[in-house]
């Protein structure tokens, strides 16, 4: 640390304000008057108390809260502040000019929670951060009909993913974690933009994770239903925006609920048209799509829209940034990809994984690598799918997904949901999380499956499992 470093840093408190508070600030003062990829090593907490004449608990709660924010690095006995990387200023999904921009509608920057450099921990499809997550949601998570261990585990998981992270070179804070399959960046930009009373319309309300994130910040929620071939139904979402005023209009545009049918090309249109017509926002859920980065050009240019389609998937710089290149990329498997490539970058070697992806997508190397990726998914669905259809030949017709990490099994014969419980917990399965809806004495006849959380051998013993019950 050099001498204008510690004058910054050692200079006395004032003790009528917060002390913690105080040296929170110091530190991130400090952190942003160095060089971009600077690494230096901050004092012991006890060092830092005695200098500020302070007990070293107080030192040790700064510290830690910092810890949380990603602003500092434990490594060993030492205690180092996370290089900053300077990069453009940038909002998610901003109008280009003021005039622009609907009335009413508040933009989405200073509220989002911080952004997340790895967004795969939302999409869990990139193989070794997947597994990390999942092999931490086994030992956190009871899965006794899906229920939480403890009041606590939510925060215990997160702890854990930094600790991986960490290991694995990407810093960042637990503020930033995104629990998978939670829904929290959805909540995050629909508490931004919403208000109690709004008119949120989406396509079913059996899909429950948004509906039920709608309704608890006091929305009301309208249903379209689905059009054959075409995803929302756009004539039922006129009728509704005639005799209601809609704020946002909520869609899985490269999957739709329940089948994960990609929406077609005249209804995408139309839904814009329809947006500009009645004045609402559109709430694009990326979650369940690993493959729209082979369409990148034809389906998700940003151009079209003005920035009036805010999409969810990822919460993250990445996107924000390829966003002003014109495109929303939902990022699956790339953050290998990436980590890979910036040995082979020219430059100084301190860069963001945004940066990255921005050279690379320059380049055209970043498609290819894509593409290498979706083989790879599209081979493990195929596989999937000769397993179920072998087994559950004549008692159930499987749909392999066009986008999206679900396969959705349609049964000829309806069971109840009490056989789905006992399912769930025998061959692990998250039953609870995206049909708590349900109740035991109902029947379901479709049945909607994450492929990318099983290997080959669960599969045939979940094929199996469905066979008995279907017998």
């Amino acid at each position: 640390m050099d001498d204008l470093s510690k004058t910054l840093l050692y200079q006395p408190l004032n003790s009528a304000l917060c002390l913690r508070k105080q040296i929170v600030d110091r530190i991130i003062l400090l952190r942003e008057s160095l060089a971009p990829g600077s690494e230096v090593r901050l004092p012991p907490s006890r060092y830092l108390a005695k200098i500020y004449r302070t007990c070293h608990i107080t030192v040790y709660h700064a510290y830690r809260r910092l810890k949380e924010k990603g602003i500092i690095i434990v490594k060993g006995s030492r205690t180092y502040l996370v290089p900053l990387i300077k990069e453009e200023i940038s909002t998610i999904n901003q109008f280009s000019s003021a005039q622009e921009e609907p009335a009413g509608y508040r933009r989405l920057a200073s509220f989002l929670p911080p952004s997340l450099d790895v967004a795969i921990l939302e999409m869990r499809a990139e193989p070794n951060l997947g597994t990390i997550s999942d092999k931490m949601h086994k030992a956190v998570y009871s899965r006794a009909r899906g229920k939480l261990a403890g009041v606590c585990s939510e925060k215990v998981l997160s702890e854990q993913i930094v600790k991986k992270l960490y290991a694995l070179g990407l810093y960042t804070g637990m503020e930033n974690i995104f629990i998978p399959g939670r829904g929290t960046a959805l909540k995050a930009v629909a508490a931004a933009i919403l208000e109690r009373d709004d008119l949120v319309v989406m396509e079913s309300e059996q899909d429950a994770c948004p509906y039920t994130i709608f309704r608890s910040l006091g929305c009301e929620v309208a249903v379209t239903g689905s059009e054959e071939e075409h995803g929302m139904d756009m004539d039922a979402l006129q009728e509704i925006c005639r005799s209601r005023k809609v704020r946002a209009v909520f869609i899985r545009p490269d999957s739709s609920w329940p089948f994960g049918m990609i929406t077609s090309e005249r209804n995408r249109d139309r839904l814009i048209e329809l947006s500009k017509a009645y004045n609402f926002r559109i709430i694009a859920y990326e979650f369940e799509s690993e493959y729209a980065m082979t369409n990148l050009p034809r389906r998700l240019s940003v151009k079209q829209h003005a920035g009036r389609v805010i999409f969810v998937s990822v919460v993250s710089r990445a996107s924000r940034l390829w966003e002003q290149a014109g495109f929303v990329v939902a990022e699956t498997g790339l953050v290998r990809v990436l980590k890979e490539n910036d040995a082979l970058l020219d430059g100084p070697r301190c860069r963001s994984m945004d940066q990255i992806a921005i050279i690379m997508h320059k380049n055209g190397s970043l498609c290819t690598e894509a593409n290498k990726l979706i083989r790879g998914h599209s081979s493990r669905i195929e596989t999937i799918s000769n397993i179920l259809k072998a087994r559950l030949a004549k008692r159930a017709r499987v749909i392999e997904p066009s986008c999206g990490r679900f396969i959705v099994i349609q049964l000829q014969q309806a069971i109840h949901v009490k056989h789905l419980v006992s399912l769930s917990v025998h061959q692990n399965l998250n039953y609870h999380e995206r049909n708590h809806h349900l109740k035991e004495d109902q029947t379901v006849s479709c049945l909607r499956i994450e492929y990318t959380l099983f290997n080959k051998a669960e599969w045939v013993n979940l094929a199996n499992a469905l066979t008995e019950i279907l017998l």
